[in-house]
Formats: structure tokens, C-alpha cells, sequence
């Protein structure tokens, strides 16, 4: 019989409020080490939540009174950097120890990484909504991805809305067997990927001065050149730019410019990573051998 993937759950009603917070903390870290505290001191925290974990992520949401979770320098030390997104229903005060401290509003996203020292002070009580992805996995869709990114995503963002809606279709699903499990994993980071990279400010400054953005920049032209080619694929560009298909296949989407001013909506280089983003209305799509099978989105 096959396992479904694991799901945490904790509730403190029943805790005695002394012993909340470190309940709290041990139960968090299947998402990320951090000290839990409440906002006012000598306050006692309510926290209830559910968790789902799967290779490469995790999610859940939690009702939670006003803390705060810091990711401080000794916990550093467990070497963890994966990419954390919360969205909350009241205003997350972020406090970087490099950097500006920003309020993240009700219904935006903090994006950060556990890599990097941070206080987060949740100003109410409400719910909160979190997802975390393997940075490794998404920095190899996105190589210019900062080492240690931390933002406010605002709502608006293109494919935000659809990664949280995204992650609550997921909620009530077992995901049982190893397969499952690992699809969910590797589409939310390919859906996370998609997502940073349409964000230049979460790039690597000096990248654009390289040989590499160069040719990229060439690349993205050519593509963008010949989008009403119904015969466009990996191997037509490869030949134009006189590479091999191979090379020319490390050119992904974010590289290229997930959102090209002429199209308003993502370019493939070689594939769509995730089905319902390949079948939505706008989406431009051209046939490689690796996709060659997969369902056309409607003209």
C-alpha cells in the first residue's frame, strides 16, 4: 500500500502557554529552524497549523497569534538556505541583520531564504500561508538567482496568485506513492522558478556584464524574432546561433526573459515546466522533442 506524503499537524489549546512557544519551534522545524516568540512579552502564543512535506517543499497554513520566528547566526550554522514564501492576513514586519528593514501588507509575500539572518514579526493574529522550495532545485532553473534573496512579492506579481492557489488545490490531496510526491515537489519549484525569475531585483547584479548575458540577450531576440514561426523549436534557434542543440537547451526561460515586452506572457526555450501554465490562454509554445507529446494549449 503506498504512503501518503506526511502531514504535521499541532494545535497549543491544550498546551500549558509556558511550554507553547517551544512546542512551536520544535514543530517548525519540518518547515524551517527558527526561535519563536510572541510579540509582547510575557504574552502567550495560540498557534494551530497543518503541515504537508514532500521531496523539495513543503506547505501548509497556520492560524497564529502576533510573534515573531527569527532565523538567528547560531542557527545559521545547519547550513540551510532552501527559499521560504509567506503570505499572512496581517501586516509581517521584516527585519534583515544586513539591509533594510520593510513591512510586508496583508495579502503579499515575503520571499526569503533561510540562508540569511532575519527577524519576521507577525502584527495580529490571523492566518498565515507558507511554502517552502529547495533553493538548489530552483537555482538550477534560474542560475542567477541571489545566494541569500529576501523582498516583498506584491499580490499583483505574475504567477504569484496561481502558486498559492496552487498550493491549497494540493491541501487536501494524500499525494500517496513516491511519484506523486515527487511531481508536487518538482512543480512547485518549477512554479517558484517561473516566478523569481520575472523578477530582476532577486538577480544577481553583476550577471549582466558577462559573455553569457550577452549571447542570452542575442538569444532572446532571435526567439522573439521568430514567434510566429510554427516551426520554431530548440533545434531552429541552435542552428541560427550555430550551437548545438545541447547548449543552446541551457538557455531557460528565466534567462531569456520570462515576460518579453512583445508577448506579455512567458517564452519556452524547450519546455513548459508545469501543465495548467502551459494550457493558459496567452501562453506562447513551440514544439521541441522533449514536449513534442504534450497536449497543445488552445489557439
Amino acid at each position: 500500500m503506498t504512503q501518503a506524503a506526511p502531514l504535521f499537524k499541532i494545535s497549543t489549546t491544550d498546551l500549558a502557554p509556558s511550554s507553547r512557544k517551544y512546542a512551536i519551534r520544535d514543530y517548525l522545524e519540518e518547515m524551517m529552524r527558527v526561535e519563536v516568540a510572541p510579540l509582547v512579552t510575557d504574552a502567550f502564543i495560540h498557534y494551530s497549523a497543518n503541515l504537508r512535506v514532500v521531496p523539495g517543499a513543503a506547505w501548509g497554513e497556520a492560524y497564529t497569534s502576533a510573534g515573531t520566528t527569527r532565523r538567528s547566526t547560531t542557527l545559521l550554522s545547519d547550513g540551510q538556505d532552501d527559499l521560504m514564501l509567506i503570505t499572512a492576513q496581517m501586516p509581517i514586519t521584516v527585519q534583515p541583520r544586513t539591509g533594510p528593514e520593510f513591512v510586508v501588507p496583508p495579502g503579499d509575500t515575503v520571499l526569503s531564504s533561510q540562508g540569511r539572518e532575519i527577524l519576521m514579526a507577525f502584527q495580529g493574529t490571523g492566518y498565515a500561508y507558507c511554502l517552502r522550495v529547495s533553493r538548489r532545485g530552483v537555482s538550477q532553473m534560474v542560475p542567477r538567482l541571489s545566494s541569500a534573496p529576501v523582498m516583498n512579492l506584491p499580490r499583483q506579481t505574475p504567477l504569484l496568485s496561481l502558486l498559492w492557489n496552487y498550493t491549497r488545490l494540493l491541501a487536501p490531496e494524500p499525494l500517496a506513492g513516491e511519484n506523486a510526491q515527487l511531481m508536487a515537489g518538482r512543480q512547485l519549484q518549477e512554479m517558484v522558478a517561473l516566478l523569481v525569475g520575472g523578477t530582476p531585483e532577486l538577480m544577481d547584479a553583476n550577471a549582466s556584464g558577462t559573455l553569457a548575458a550577452a549571447r542570452l540577450k542575442i538569444a532572446r531576440a532571435d526567439i522573439e524574432a521568430h514567434l510566429d514561426d510554427a516551426n520554431l523549436s530548440l533545434e531552429a534557434v541552435a542552428a541560427r546561433q550555430k550551437v548545438s542543440p545541447a547548449t543552446c537547451s541551457g538557455y531557460s526561460p528565466a534567462k531569456v526573459n520570462p515576460f518579453p515586452a512583445c508577448c506579455g506572457a512567458p517564452v519556452w526555450i524547450e519546455r513548459a515546466p508545469c501543465w495548467k501554465i502551459r494550457t493558459m490562454p496567452g501562453v506562447r509554445y513551440f514544439q521541441s522533442p522533449s514536449n513534442a507529446a504534450l497536449p497543445k494549449p488552445p489557439p
